[in-house]
């Protein structure tokens, strides 16, 4: 709504209008022009009402600003209110997107220090086969972790580094299914303890990860569902399925 103002003490023979939002809008009244109330209710679809008390023939209509006796003046447009909300919409919209594109890219690999090697130095993969283990313990199927052989944390044992992948130990996981990947620079028996000693964890007669077997338990193994006595030595072979049991 409009309400009458002072007249601009810095500009003679110009009026202000001001609004509820604290804008004022400058127009024009030729100098001498009597003062008058200009006071009115507008709803910018066109309306005019007029204040009791306002001259008739003055006040605001359509995009005009009218005067009795003085000129039309165009009038200043609404403020834009749904500016803020649409820069509000745009920000949201730019952060799911960043969360996204690093959500989906691949994170490298990590590499011990010093192997700067590129693809083409890289040699040549003398064996590449997979087993998938599984480990239950007491009724519970516990975790084979993603990134053995590759993350710092899950490889603890170096000794076969040479005839692995710079930057992978030839016994590795990518995801958390349990799949082993043998990826070797030469032809050789990899036996299962030699997983667990990449992996750092035990496995013995009477031990299994973090669980000692009690008296009355015991754990076996089952490789392609023949169940048979635990054996650390196990001959890894391709497309071997291992299931190892603390029961």
């Amino acid at each position: 709504m409009a309400i009458p103002s002072t007249r601009n003490p810095t500009s003679l023979g110009c009026w202000r209008l001001r609004f509820k939002s604290g804008r004022t809008h400058p127009f024009s009244q030729p100098s001498g022009h009597a003062k008058k109330p200009l006071c009115t209710c507008l709803r910018w679809g066109g309306s005019l009402r007029e204040r009791a008390g306002s001259p008739p023939g003055s006040g605001i209509v359509g995009d005009r600003i009218v005067d009795e006796e003085g000129p039309w003046v165009p009038a200043s447009p609404p403020p834009a209110r749904n500016a803020n909300w649409l820069r509000y919409v745009a920000a949201g919209i730019l952060l799911v997107a960043i969360y996204v594109t690093v959500s989906i890219v691949p994170l490298p690999l990590s590499n011990p220090p010093g192997n700067e090697e590129t693809l083409e130095d890289l040699p040549p993969l003398a064996l590449h086969s997979h087993v998938n283990l599984t480990i239950t313990v007491r009724g519970e199927s516990r975790l084979v972790p993603a990134r053995i052989g590759i993350a710092v944390d899950l490889w603890n044992d170096h000794s076969l580094d040479s005839y692995g992948i710079p930057g992978i130990a030839p016994l590795h996981t990518h995801t958390a299914s349990g799949r082993i990947h043998i990826e070797s620079s030469i032809v050789r028996d990899y036996m299962l303890r030699e997983f667990f000693a990449i992996w750092g964890q035990p496995l013995g007669p009477d031990r299994l990860l973090d669980a000692t077997a009690s008296p009355g338990e015991e754990i076996i193994m089952v490789v392609d569902g023949a169940e048979r006595t635990l054996d650390p030595g196990l001959g890894l072979q391709d497309e071997m399925i291992v299931r190892i049991i603390l029961r």
